[in-house]
């Protein structure tokens, strides 16, 4: 009988994002000088019990 072949989707990946993202990309810079703090507060209620 022939042999299948693996399913690629059930095999795990090491994905490194900061790889993904160059180094001169516009949403390095923009994540530099922005305080995200505010957003994280808003949303602390949304989000399920810790």
């Amino acid at each position: 009988m022939e042999k299948h072949a693996e399913d690629a989707r059930r095999k795990a990946m090491v994905i490194d994002i900061d790889m993904l993202v160059p180094k001169d990309h516009l949403l390095r810079k923009i994540e530099k000088v922005m305080d995200y703090d505010w957003l994280y507060e808003r949303l602390n209620p949304l989000s399920g019990p810790n």
